[in-house]
């Protein structure tokens, strides 16, 4: 190993000085490492740091280094495994902080020194999200980002602040915004579209009408009143049109579903799909460019079965941590891309917050 490649390796390490370089094989090869590392994390994440060596060097020792005032600091160190991968975990704390890392794999007599790529990682304040339980709430100023709920926890019921709300997040940009989801079906449901024409033909009686072009109208007919209600909102406190934004739908269990009923066949998954591309039908036809889905995979699969709709993007629902939220920006369970995961907040305690993935 020349100097100049033993002074690159070692510059800034922390620790007791380095031993002398052992001597090189004359056919000893490079080594190629792998670092992948996610570029935006939450405040608070334990973020995984994983990679590959190639060729094999199970249980030699790396070092993970940081970039400080253009020098790189050893900030932790780990063994390769069986399999020739590794992983580091770090945790980022601060919202504004920015790092660069690399992972080093130091020359040994075998093969010569190894330098992943760099990779930097930001740390990311994050948004909120809000609806008719924060009627009245305190609402933190300055948000990145904020993502309103436009109805009271089902479709067809109001949120009697969704005006103020809207207000609250116009400061930092026009909101995004997000409709409750369900499918009762014909004999629950007093807004089922009986005998609906359009956009799809719907049966008049029972059981005709429990179909998938009635779901359809069901959905688009939900959409169409809430997109209404956000339209006379944001119109009454000067936000922009609501078509300018992203809409979701939300999908959850503590809703009614044909798939979830005594008696659910097959056939109530389509149906209960069908209620969510009448609805994402709808928000589109008004200009709504993206129309994605907050859920589960859990719950997804409870109510569509697993369906693939891969035009959808990701909003991951959950009350975890930073940690698992980042995790969840991997995971899509509709096939397309993961845009946000939500975690519980604790500052200020009592509202979601959303990671931008």
């Amino acid at each position: 190993m020349t100097a100049a490649l033993c002074g690159l390796l070692l510059a800034g390490a922390a620790g007791p000085a380095a031993a002398a370089p052992v001597p090189l094989a004359p056919t000893a090869p490079h080594s190629h490492l792998t670092l992948a590392v996610a570029a935006r994390v939450p405040p608070g994440a334990r973020a995984p740091l994983t990679g590959h060596v190639t060729p094999g060097h199970a249980g030699r020792r790396l070092q993970l280094q940081v970039e400080v005032a253009g020098r790189w600091q050893r900030v932790a160190t780990a063994r390769v495994s069986r399999r020739s991968t590794y992983t580091f975990h770090r945790t980022y704390r601060t919202a504004g902080a920015v790092e660069t890392l690399r992972v080093v794999l130091p020359a040994h007599r075998d093969h010569r020194v190894g330098i992943s790529r760099a990779r930097t990682v930001r740390t990311v304040a994050p948004g909120f999200d809000v609806s008719y339980p924060q009627c009245g709430a305190v609402l933190p100023a300055g948000a990145p980002f904020t993502l309103i709920g436009v109805d009271g926890g089902k479709p067809f019921d109001v949120n009697g602040c969704l005006a103020q709300q809207i207000a609250w997040a116009l400061p930092t940009g026009a909101p995004a915004y997000y409709v409750n989801t369900a499918n009762p079906g014909p004999q629950l449901s007093s807004f089922w579209p009986s005998g609906q024409a359009s956009p799809r033909a719907c049966a008049a009686t029972y059981p005709a009408n429990d179909s998938t072009a009635c779901a359809f109208d069901y959905g688009w007919n939900a959409a169409a009143s809430s997109y209404a209600r956000a339209s006379a909102a944001a119109a009454s406190v000067g936000a922009p049109a609501v078509s300018l934004s992203t809409w979701w739908l939300d999908v959850e269990l503590r809703n009614t579903w044909e798939a979830e009923q005594p008696g659910a066949a097959p056939r109530h998954l389509r149906h209960d799909l069908a209620v969510l591309q009448g609805m994402s039908a709808y928000l589109k036809g008004q200009g709504v460019r993206t129309v994605g889905v907050y859920s589960t995979g859990h719950q997804w699969d409870v109510v569509t079965g697993g369906a693939r709709w891969s035009s959808a993007p990701v909003w991951y629902a959950g009350v975890g941590s930073p940690t698992s939220a980042l995790a969840h920006c991997a995971v899509s369970f509709t096939g397309g891309p993961v845009r946000m995961a939500q975690y519980a907040s604790r500052a200020p305690a009592g509202l979601d917050a959303d990671h931008r993935c």
